[in-house]
C-alpha cells in the first residue's frame, strides 16, 4: 500500500508539501480529496479523506480504500493543478507493488538512519503514536511490544455555558484514552434527549430550545433537569456530569440565552485521557554474539507481516506504517538506539519519535491563558505575559474571595496572579482587565483582554459578565502546528538555480541579510527551514551537562556550579537529540579553606595542560603555528591570527580564573583565619593575665557589700510598717 509522491517542481519551494490520510469514523462513502494552499511560511496541505465503514464502539472505523485509488485520485484531482493546469505533484505506486493493499490513516511521521547507510526508514502513525526504540540483545529474534505501556488518565470535556452558572464537565469515570476526541454537541430538538453516538464520537444535548423559548407555559432547561436527562443516557455509563459551579437546588440556573436558537454545534472536545502513548520496542534479531542482523528490509517486511498473532492485534491498534526513503537500498543493517541516560554513544538513532506538523513545532513565545468562568460566556477573559522567558510559565491565575475587592495581586514565590472579588458584589471582567492592564506592576507583566470567540458560541464574549470565585486557570506556553501530515523529502536546492550564504560565526550574534536591490527585481529568499524570510540569524547551542542546563554562546556550552565548572565547544554537525559523553576521573587540586574538614569549606581547581599542544580553540592550537605546519605564517595567515587570539582568550580566561580564585576564596578565607587568630589570641592573653585569687577575693567583698547595702535599704521600710501598725491599734 506504499505511494511516492513526486513534485513536479525541483527545488524546496516546489516540493513545499505534507499529506495525510483521515479516516471518519462515521463512514464515508466517497474518496476525497481536500487541499490547502500555502500561505506565506505554511506549505501546501493535501488531505485524502479515506473511504470508510462506520467505527463500532471504540474501535477505529474500517478502511476500505487501496494505494491504486489514492493514486488515481491525486492524478486526476482538479484542485492540485496550479494556473497553468498542470499538476503539482505526481502519485505513482513503487516497483513490484500492485497497489491492491488497503492503506494506513496517518498524521504523524518519524525517521531514522541514513541513505549513505541503506537504512533509511520513514514511520507513519495516527495521532499520539508511541516512540519506538531499537533493541538488542544476544540471540533474539526480530519481534515487536510495548517496554512503557501507556499512562492514561480520566478524560474531560468542559463545556462553557452562554449563561452564568451553566458551566459543567463531562469526565470519564475510568482512565481511559478511548474517548479522547469525542465531541459535546448541543442541538435544538424538539425530542429532549441526550444521545451517545459512538459511530460518530459524539454526546448530543438534544434540548428544545426553541420550543420553550416560544412556549409562555414552559421554562428553559435548567441545570438540574439537563443533569437528570444526562444522567438517564447511555452516555452517564462513561461519563460523568459535573457542574463547575454550586447552585441552589430550588433555583438552578437556566440555559436561557438566545444563542442556544437553532444551535447544532460542537461546544467542546474530550482530551486528556491518553496522557503518555508510551514506547514500542523493536526487538532486532542478533546472532548469539549480540550481533545484529537486521536490516532495513528485514523490519519493513516484519511490519507487514508481523510473527504471532499478539504483534498483528498490536500493530493493527497502533496503525503504525513503516517503508524505504529517498532511494535507501534497504540494505543496511539496523542499530539499537541510543541510551542518553547512560551516555551510550554508539552508532544507532536516538528515540524515534513522531511529530504532526510538516514544518518544526512552533511555540507561542508568551505563555497564556483563558479563563472559563461560571459567570458564563459573558465572563470569559485571558490573560497573557506581556514578556517571553519571564517566568509566567505555570502561573495560577485565580479568583480568590476578597472584602475589600476587586483587587489583583502576583506573589513571586507561590507563582499566583490573584484577582480578589466581594462576592456579594462582584465586578465585571472588563473592570478587572482595566484594574490589570492600569496596574503600575502588574501591566509590565500581564496583558488582560477578552478573546474573539469561545467554542460553541457564536458570538464573542463581552466583558460584561460577573466574575466567581474559583475561576481560574494556569498559564502556558501554547504550541502550534503549522500543518499536519508528513512532508514530502529528499528535495535539493541543488536542483534550482540559486545561492546559498553561510554566515562565518555561529550563534544569535550572527546573522545572514540578502535582499534584491535592483528596482522592480526580486527573487524568492527562504531560511535553511524554508520559510520566506530576507533576514536568518543563527541561534545558541541548547545543551545541558550533567542534568543542568548550560548556558549557550554560539558552539559553546557551559555551566558553572559547585560541583563543575566547564565550558565546551560543540561540533557544528551535532544535532537535536545526539548525546555526547565523557567522565571526569581524577585531577585538579583539593583545597581546605575552613576549619571544619567538610564538602562546604573545601574547594577544588583545575585546569587543562597548558601545552601548545591543547593551547588554541576551534580554529586550531599554538603548537601549528610553528614552521612547516598547516597553520604558521606563510601557509594561512587569517588561520594563524584566529589561533593566536584565541589562544590569548584561553588564557585570559585561566588567568582571570586564577586571579578571582586567589582574591575572592583563598584571600578572602585568609583573612578570615586571621581574625580568628587573632581574636584567640587576644582572649588566651587575657585569660592567662587574670589573678584568680584578687579577682575571687573582690568577688566575696562585692557580694557582701552588695547585701549590706539591701539591709540598710530595707531597715528604713521595716520601721515605716511598725509605726503604721502602732498608728493603727
Amino acid at each position: 500500500n506504499d505511494i511516492i509522491l513526486t513534485a513536479s517542481e525541483a527545488g524546496t519551494l516546489g516540493g513545499n508539501f505534507v499529506i495525510k490520510y483521515t479516516a471518519p469514523r462515521e463512514g464515508n462513502d466517497t474518496l476525497t480529496l481536500n487541499f490547502t494552499p500555502g500561505q506565506g511560511n505554511e506549505p501546501n496541505c493535501i488531505e485524502i479523506v479515506l473511504q470508510t465503514k462506520p467505527a463500532i464502539g471504540n474501535q477505529p472505523p474500517e478502511v476500505l480504500t487501496t494505494a491504486g485509488q489514492v493514486v488515481e485520485l491525486i492524478n486526476t484531482s482538479d484542485a492540485l493543478r496550479d494556473a497553468k493546469n498542470n499538476g503539482m505533484v505526481v502519485a505513482s505506486l513503487p516497483n513490484c507493488t500492485s497497489g491492491l493493499g488497503i492503506v494506513t490513516p496517518f498524521e504523524e511521521y518519524a525517521y531514522c538512519g541514513s541513505v549513505v547507510a541503506g537504512n533509511a526508514l520513514q514511520f507513519l502513525g495516527p495521532a499520539n503514536s508511541p516512540n519506538i526504540t531499537f533493541v538488542a540483545a544476544p540471540g533474539q529474534s526480530l519481534g515487536v511490544g510495548y517496554s512503557d505501556t501507556p499512562t492514561y488518565s480520566n478524560a474531560e470535556a468542559v463545556v462553557q455555558g452562554l449563561d452564568p452558572g451553566t458551566s459543567f464537565s463531562l469526565k470519564t469515570w475510568g482512565k481511559t484514552g478511548d474517548y479522547d476526541g469525542y465531541g459535546v454537541m448541543f442541538a435544538d430538538s424538539a425530542n429532549e434527549s441526550v444521545e451517545f453516538d459512538e459511530t460518530r464520537g459524539l454526546v448530543i444535548f438534544n434540548i428544545d430550545f426553541t420550543g420553550r423559548k416560544n412556549d409562555p407555559n414552559r421554562d428553559a432547561i435548567d441545570m438540574q433537569e439537563l443533569q437528570t436527562l444526562f444522567e438517564a443516557s447511555d452516555a452517564a455509563n462513561v461519563f460523568r456530569f459535573v457542574p463547575q459551579q454550586t447552585y441552589d437546588p430550588n433555583d438552578p440556573p437556566r440555559l436561557s440565552s438566545d444563542g442556544y436558537l437553532n444551535i447544532d454545534e460542537r461546544m467542546a472536545t474530550v482530551s486528556g485521557g491518553l496522557v503518555d502513548p508510551g514506547t514500542l520496542t523493536v526487538y532486532l534479531e542478533t546472532d548469539k554474539d549480540g550481533r545484529v542482523v537486521t536490516t532495513a528490509n528485514d523490519l519493513v517486511d516484519y511490519f507487514d507481516h508481523p510473527a504471532t498473532n499478539e504483534e498483528i492485534e498490536l500493530l493493527n491498534k497502533l496503525g503504525v506504517s513503516v517503508s524505504h526513503i529517498c532511494d535507501s537500498t534497504g540494505c543496511g543493517l539496523l542499530s539499537p538506539t541510543l541510551d542518553p541516560d547512560n551516555c551510550e554513544t554508539g552508532d544507532g538513532c536516538p528515540t524515534i519519535r513522531f511529530s504532526s506538523s510538516g514544518l518544526d513545532v512552533v511555540q507561542d513565545p508568551l505563555a497564556s491563558v483563558t479563563i472559563t468562568s461560571g459567570g458564563g460566556i459573558n465572563a470569559v477573559f485571558s490573560v497573557s505575559a506581556k514578556n517571553p522567558d519571564s517566568g509566567l510559565t505555570g502561573c495560577d491565575v485565580r479568583v480568590v474571595f476578597d472584602a475589600n475587592g476587586p483587587s489583583a495581586a502576583y506573589d513571586y514565590t507561590s507563582n499566583q496572579l490573584a484577582i480578589g472579588i466581594d462576592p456579594n458584589n462582584p465586578p465585571t471582567v472588563q473592570e478587572i482587565i482595566d484594574l490589570i492592564n492600569n496596574d503600575a506592576k502588574l501591566g509590565q507583566m500581564f496583558t488582560a483582554s477578552i478573546p474573539q470567540f469561545v467554542p460553541g458560541s457564536a458570538n464573542p464574549p463581552d466583558g460584561t459578565g460577573r466574575l466567581h470565585i474559583g475561576d481560574g486557570g494556569t498559564m502556558t506556553v501554547a504550541q502550534t502546528n503549522s500543518a499536519n501530515g508528513a512532508p514530502m523529502l529528499c528535495a535539493s536546492d541543488e536542483a534550482a538555480v540559486g545561492i546559498i550564504f553561510y554566515s562565518t560565526e555561529y550563534g544569535s550574534d550572527a546573522f545572514v541579510d540578502v535582499q534584491a536591490k535592483l528596482p522592480g527585481e526580486s527573487f524568492p529568499i527562504v531560511d535553511r527551514f524554508g520559510n520566506v524570510t530576507e533576514r536568518a540569524v543563527g541561534v545558541n547551542v541548547s545543551a545541558t551537562i550533567n542534568g543542568r542546563l548550560a548556558v549557550g554562546n554560539g558552539c559553546v556550552a557551559s555551566v558553572n556550579t559547585t560541583e563543575l565548572d566547564m565550558a565546551i565547544w560543540i561540533n557544528p554537525d551535532v544535532r537535536e537529540g545526539d548525546v555526547t559523553g565523557f567522565r571526569i576521573t581524577g585531577g585538579g587540586a583539593l583545597m581546605q579553606l575552613g576549619p571544619d574538614v567538610n564538602p562546604s569549606q573545601q574547594v577544588r581547581i583545575a585546569f587543562q595542560s597548558i601545552y601548545t599542544t591543547n593551547i588554541g580553540g576551534p580554529s586550531g592550537y599554538l603548537a601549528q603555528l610553528r614552521y612547516g605546519s598547516n597553520k604558521d605564517l606563510l601557509t594561512d595567515t587569517k588561520g594563524a591570527y584566529r589561533i593566536v587570539e584565541e589562544s590569548i582568550q584561553q588564557i585570559s580566561t585561566f588567568r582571570g580564573r586564577i586571579g578571582s580564585f586567589q582574591k575572592y576564596e583563598v584571600g578572602r578565607n585568609l583573612d578570615q583565619l586571621e581574625d580568628l587568630i587573632e581574636t584567640a589570641s587576644t582572649m588566651n592573653s587575657e585569660i592567662r593575665d587574670t589573678d584568680y585569687a584578687a579577682e575571687t577575693s573582690n568577688l566575696a567583698k562585692n557580694q557582701l557589700m552588695l547585701e549590706a547595702i539591701v539591709s540598710v535599704i530595707k531597715k528604713p521600710t521595716d520601721n515605716m510598717r511598725l509605726l503604721i501598725q502602732l498608728l493603727n491599734r
